[in-house]
């Protein structure tokens, strides 16, 4: 009976692992990473794509000048869900620079206010009035699960996606 070499097993076995670790990272790559990306390049207003693998994966979009936000937004989420699950994570990168940033923190107990006591309309018009007073405009869409608010100013741009909870009615029991 012959005896089992350690050292022969132990390279097979290392091998084997890089192998398999070779060929897991070229099918993410070219099968999955890639595909995501190049669909994602091709929405109207995305200038570019990172996406890091794990779970849950993050997909970091850079956004240019885009017409409608929630649109975008929309047509990115399904690109991604499609490939990567409903776990992914989505983070949207904008050119914003100090002025916007400072803008959002002061239009932001607005926005809050006006979901909280589900005046949707008031809160949209008062922002946006805000927001034209300090140089800016503003633009706020809506759906059943965020809100999509837009500042501009000049050739820069501040997109931020919030989720809130439609205010339900109903009796109590």
């Amino acid at each position: 009976m012959q005896r089992v070499r350690p050292v022969p097993l132990v390279v097979i076995a290392i091998i084997s692992l890089a192998l398999l670790i070779g060929g897991y990272q070229a099918y993410q790559r070219f099968y999955v990473i890639d595909p995501v990306a190049d669909q994602l390049r091709a929405i109207p207003g995305v200038e570019s794509v990172q996406v890091s693998p794990g779970h849950p994966a993050t997909v970091r979009v850079q956004l240019g000048a885009v017409h409608d936000l929630q649109t975008t937004y929309d047509d990115v989420t399904k690109v991604v869900q499609d490939a990567l699950g409903d776990g992914a994570n989505v983070v949207l990168v904008d050119n914003a620079d100090g002025a916007l940033q400072n803008a959002y923190e002061s239009l932001l107990p607005y926005i809050l206010q006006g979901v909280a006591e589900g005046h949707y309309a008031d809160m949209i018009d008062t922002v946006r009035q805000r927001a034209q007073k300090m140089g800016m405009d503003a633009q706020i869409t809506m759906d059943e699960h965020n809100l999509y608010i837009e500042l501009r100013s000049g050739d820069h741009e501040l997109y931020h996606v919030l989720p809130y909870a439609l205010r339900q009615g109903g009796g109590a029991s």
